[in-house]
Parts: structure tokens; C-alpha cells; sequence
């Protein structure tokens, strides 16, 4: 994972789908090199201003957004932003998949945990679904001229997409949807550290929740020689994780990560996008289903509540166990 030209790797880590009841659970983690002068610990900041050329913080017509997913997707715009940032990205590492199961496979993803599910199974949306190749196209050339005097490159994408049934199960055997959360995270980090070659790993988390004390969660999921505090409070978490190969990862634990950070907020558009692409295959099934009065959903607790209701007719016949569609609280 460790680039010959870095000082070090930046992660960001955020998810989507932490509360619905209905669709996946997805975790993004995004990867970029520092080439930049000074410890890697200091670059997070510098992101939006070092790649200004290419990135922007809101949409612009010749720049990639990058921000919190929450500002950049809308029920009434859709997802078409989110797609043609993230596919960009991934066209200016030479990735360009042409529909769902091939982003899957390329974020490193499980494509056949879809056919577990009727509203999945034997189907897939084509790519780009709302965005233009042509804009993305152009982002992603512009990307790469900007990154060659950028101390940040951008290195690639990856997820993981709990499907509804696995999320039950998880939760069910876990024993609560916080610490189902934790695990997913934890499990990430320590792919990270295992894989970081002794090179220095800056892990940026978007953090949930109240918790404020991580040390022992990092000393449980990524068993280290050492975890030391850097700092704990009601804002940030810190801490400096040591292997005993010499590896090093720093890991933030940060309230709206994905407003200060942009790797956290490209985690975040990624986890989005893969949810909403999801989502989609399922509203179409239900509404085949149904039939086209059927108002789709976005799959959170009251709306969800409503949708069920409205397909109850179509799930009678018991083609599939409710816990592969309704997910535990």
C-alpha cells in the first residue's frame, strides 16, 4: 500500500446507512499519498487548498465536488453529483466500471451477496446512471494535471456493503447496532495497519455518537504493541497506534469529519452513492411489484414504516423471510 514517492497514506473512513430500516449498511474508506513536506499528521487541512485546481467544496462546472454527502445529494436532484465525483476519481486511476457489480467488484466488494435478495438478484444498473462520461471524463484529466504538482494523489476507493439480511445477523450475533458499527470500522483499520508496510498511516474517522475514548476499542480490533493518547474530547479522539513491525497509524476519531476532511468526505459521497444505487434496485422491484403509484423510498424509520405498509399486499406470499428486508434497531 506504502507509494515509493510518499511521506505517508491519508484514510478517510465514513459510512452511510447507519439508521434506515430498510437498505444496506455501507462503509467508504478512501486512500490518497502525501508527498508533501512535514509529518503526514499535518496535511489533513491542506487538502481543498492544495487541489483547488480540480476540487471544490460545493459543485462547480469545472471542478470535482467534494464534501459531505448530506450537501452535495437531494430527493429532489438525486444522486448525479455523488456518481460523477466518485466515478472521476476512479477514471483518473484507470477504473471505469460500466455498472454496479463492476464498482462492487472494483471497491472491493462482495457483488454476489446481492442474490440472497428478489429486489437484487439477476439485476444491475448501468454506469454512469444520472451523470455525463463526458463531464466525468474531463474531471478526471483535470485531476490528474492538478495532482502532478499536488502533494496529496489520490489512490483509490474501497468499501463495504452490508446487505439487510447480514446486517441482522451481525447485530443479532454483535448484540447492538453501535458496536455492529465499531466492527465495521475496526475491521477496516486493521486491514489498513496490517497492510501499511511500516510506512506511516494517517486514519481519519467520521465519529458517531457520544463516545470520546477509543483506546481500548483500537487495542482490541488491531492488537498493537501500543496505543498512546493524544487527545480525548467532546470534538476529536487521537491516538498513536504502534506495531510491533515498526508500523505507525495515527487515528483520528472526529465529530462531522466530513466537513473538515476531505478524504473523509469523498468516504462519505462513496458510501452514499453505493446506498442510493441500492435503493434504487429496490424501489424498482417493490414498484413492479405494486405498480407505478407505489412512492419509493429512501428506506429511513417513518417513510419506511409508510412503504412497508404499502407493499404489505406483495410480501404475502412469503417469497422471502421479512429479516432479509427490515433491519433491527
Amino acid at each position: 500500500m506504502r507509494p515509493d514517492d510518499a511521506r505517508g497514506i491519508i484514510v478517510g473512513i465514513d459510512e452511510a446507512g447507519y439508521g434506515p430500516l430498510l437498505g444496506p449498511y455501507v462503509l467508504g474508506i478512501s486512500f490518497f499519498a502525501y508527498r508533501g513536506e512535514g509529518s503526514v499528521g499535518a496535511a489533513p487541512h491542506a487538502f481543498w487548498k492544495d487541489l483547488a485546481g480540480a476540487v471544490s467544496l460545493k459543485r462547480a462546472r469545472n471542478r470535482i465536488a467534494i464534501a459531505d454527502s448530506k450537501t452535495l445529494y437531494s430527493r429532489a436532484g438525486g444522486f448525479a453529483v455523488l456518481e460523477e465525483s466518485v466515478l472521476a476519481l476512479l477514471a483518473g486511476r484507470g477504473t471505469r466500471p460500466a455498472s454496479l457489480r463492476e464498482l462492487l467488484a472494483a471497491l472491493g466488494a462482495r457483488a454476489e451477496a446481492l442474490d440472497r435478495y428478489p429486489w437484487y438478484r439477476g439485476r444491475d444498473v448501468p454506469l454512469p446512471a444520472a451523470a455525463f462520461k463526458p463531464v466525468i471524463e474531463a474531471h478526471a484529466a483535470r485531476l490528474a494535471r492538478c495532482q502532478e504538482r499536488s502533494a496529496f494523489e489520490f489512490r483509490g476507493l474501497r468499501a463495504r456493503v452490508v446487505t439487510e439480511g447480514e446486517f441482522n445477523e451481525l447485530v443479532g450475533r454483535i448484540g447492538n447496532k453501535a458496536a455492529f458499527g465499531l466492527e465495521c470500522i475496526g475491521a477496516a483499520l486493521r486491514r489498513i495497519f496490517s497492510r501499511s508496510g511500516g510506512g506511516e498511516v494517517l486514519a481519519l474517522v467520521d465519529r458517531q455518537g457520544g463516545r470520546t475514548r477509543y483506546g481500548r476499542f483500537l487495542w482490541k480490533a488491531l492488537s498493537p504493541r501500543r496505543v498512546a493518547v493524544i487527545v480525548e474530547s467532546e470534538e476529536r479522539s487521537a491516538y498513536r497506534v504502534e506495531g510491533a513491525d515498526g508500523a505507525v497509524m495515527t487515528v483520528h476519531f472526529t465529530v462531522e469529519g466530513e466537513k473538515g476532511a476531505l478524504p473523509v468526505a469523498l468516504a462519505s459521497m462513496a458510501a452514499k452513492y453505493l446506498r442510493e444505487l441500492h435503493m434504487g434496485l429496490l424501489n424498482r422491484y417493490f414498484s413492479e411489484k405494486v405498480g407505478p403509484e407505489l412512492k419509493p423510498t429512501a428506506g429511513y424509520a417513518k417513510d419506511a414504516r409508510r412503504f412497508l405498509a404499502d407493499i404489505e399486499g406483495a410480501c404475502s406470499g412469503r417469497e422471502f423471510p421479512l429479516e432479509l428486508l427490515v433491519r433491527q434497531r
